[in-house]
């Protein structure tokens, strides 16, 4: 999936991710750094302030029972250990010259007299109050009718509960790291969207398109269209499937043509074949006794004769045109001349029906690059097939005319026409709009076909325009 990450994308996720860890280092950092300059400026001061309030109790109580304390009395001791149980601490009673007179650890210290360095162990400002390993160390004056007497050193749990300003420097000392989660939550939940939108989503769309393809449905589109690597493989995607439809499209189109040229050729050889075999049988077995009736014979075994080779060129001609081999010989020559020696012997032709052949003179002269051979195949079958759908007495006119830098040739007639539910097929391989007629008027269902695909080869187009039972008009165009 990485690899179909949009370029601007993997920048932008890069990005994020940097600025989220910068932000979570920052905030971190700066939640340390307050706190600890909370701490620092206020912990101390909070703390012994708070620890002071908490032992004057036993600092005074100190005071009113000196005596007693001294003189170990037990009651005046329990209270005074009960009262630093509470604290959580440790006291030294010392008098002025740093004679330890009680001490909470150490109730009774032996006879030998212990003495502290006062200069080193007291003072009686925030300073001097320090935590160490979790202990606060400080020093209330013992004053007795206005006279100090001695000194009391406390040290005292500093582990305990939470002051309201320490709570309050906590809070604060976390909003840095909460606005840092905040943002990663937000920044993956964004990804979390993008990724499922920009990839899961499209990559889903992909499975069910193959999956589709598989099961032969080549209608499955993809929608994602966004301008990424996976847009474009997508794209591709969608183009190779159209192509492969397309093929697939064009795969049945030749196996139904296959189909449809066997069967054409099948019934279309084999009427010629059959009556060809029927008069050889009727010359063989002697039925022509004379010789009109023989020639008469000969004369049909010849025109069907003639009707195979012509339906034999036109498969040839189409086989060579669906593989692209229908060569073209194009040479340079006068479209008057040209087209007088093809239409003027057509008028013979025609007249064998009794149908008129008009060409209006003169015919257009201009300079034209054509295969003669193909051209005049083009216009003899127009001709031929007006013959053909034109009953007799009729007429057929062939005139030219230019069109732009075309030369343009129409063949038109009165003929039968052509039905407007044929017409639109009328240029299609095997199409023959005349089924229910007799076989001379429907042939392999190439010719139109064959000249299609001739005309367009020299850069033209061919048209029809017809009426049923008032005739048809056909027109070709090639490049002057």
């Amino acid at each position: 999936m990485v690899s179909v990450m949009s370029g601007n994308f993997k920048k932008s996720l890069n990005i994020s991710l940097i600025v989220a860890l910068v932000i979570f280092i920052l905030s971190s950092s700066l939640s340390i750094m307050f706190t600890n300059s909370i701490h620092k400026n206020s912990k101390n001061s909070f703390m012994l302030n708070e620890q002071r309030i908490a032992t004057n109790s036993i600092v005074n109580y100190i005071e009113n029972n000196y005596g007693d304390l001294l003189g170990n009395k037990e009651q005046v001791i329990a209270a005074v250990l009960s009262s630093l149980a509470e604290v959580e601490g440790n006291l030294k009673v010392i008098d002025l010259e740093g004679k330890v007179l009680f001490d909470s650890e150490n109730i009774k210290p032996g006879k030998n007299d212990v003495y502290i360095d006062i200069k080193s162990s007291i003072s009686y400002d925030k300073s001097f109050a320090h935590q160490q390993s979790g202990k606060i160390k400080f020093t209330i004056p013992l004053v007795i009718k206005d006279t100090q007497i001695g000194n009391s050193i406390f040290i005292i749990n500093s582990r305990g509960k939470l002051t309201i300003l320490e709570r309050i420097s906590v809070f604060y000392g976390l909003i840095p790291i909460g606005v840092g989660f905040l943002f990663i939550a937000v920044l993956v939940i964004f990804l979390y969207f993008r990724i499922t939108r920009d990839f899961i989503k499209p990559l889903g769309e992909l499975k069910d398109a193959t999956d589709s393809i598989i099961l032969g449905n080549y209608d499955k589109k993809i929608k994602y269209r966004n301008n990424t690597e996976l847009g474009q493989f997508c794209n591709n995607f969608e183009f190779m499937r159209d192509e492969l439809k397309t093929a697939l499209n064009k795969a049945q189109e030749l196996e139904r043509s296959r189909k449809e040229l066997i069967a054409c050729v099948s019934h279309d050889l084999r009427t010629p074949i059959a009556s060809i075999k029927a008069y050889v049988d009727g010359l063989k077995n002697g039925l022509a006794v004379d010789e009109e009736k023989r020639n008469k014979y000969i004369s049909v075994i010849s025109k069907k004769t003639d009707s195979l080779i012509e339906l034999i060129n036109d498969l040839f001609q189409h086989s060579q045109a669906e593989l692209g081999e229908l060569k073209m010989v194009f040479t340079e020559s006068y479209s008057g001349e040209f087209l007088n020696r093809i239409v003027q012997p057509m008028k013979l032709e025609a007249q064998k029906k009794s149908i008129v052949l008009y060409i209006k003179e003169p015919i257009t002269n201009v300079i034209i690059s054509v295969d003669k051979v193909r051209i005049e195949q083009v216009i003899m079958n127009l001709i031929q097939n007006a013959i053909k759908y034109t009953p007799e007495g009729g007429n057929i006119y062939f005139s030219t005319e230019i069109e732009g830098k075309n030369l343009k040739m129409i063949v038109k007639d009165n003929g039968f026409g052509i039905s407007q539910r044929d017409l639109p097929f009328i240029f299609e391989k095997f199409y023959r709009g005349e089924k229910s007629r007799s076989r001379d008027f429907g042939g392999a269902g190439l010719g139109l076909s064959i000249c299609k695909y001739i005309v367009e080869k020299h850069g033209g187009s061919i048209d029809v325009v017809s009426i049923e039972d008032e005739g048809s008009e056909f027109s070709f165009t090639i490049p002057i």
